[in-house]
């Protein structure tokens, strides 16, 4: 349980395997997609339904648009926002 098959690799036909804390990190809703569609398939050759039920259990929450807070002059905000305001 601490090595798990990487799903993107695997859906290429490579082999890659990640320790559990990389398995568990970067964007867990691509991979919780990925391994959703390895389950409905019924690939039985590895153990998709664990590594779904790891991956829900980092699944970060859903961020509404209410709850993103921003101040004039934020990096993020492209310059051209600013403009069309």
């Amino acid at each position: 349980d601490q090595v798990l098959m990487d799903p993107e690799s695997y859906l290429r036909g490579e082999r890659k395997y990640l320790s559990k804390n990389q398995f568990l990190s970067g964007d867990i809703l691509n991979k919780i997609e990925v391994v959703q569609l390895l389950v409905d398939e019924n690939n039985q050759e590895f153990d998709w339904s664990h590594a779904l039920d790891l991956l829900e259990s980092v699944r970060p929450p859903r961020i509404h648009l209410a709850d993103i807070e921003f101040k004039i002059g934020s990096r993020w905000i492209p310059q051209s926002v600013y403009g069309k305001f």
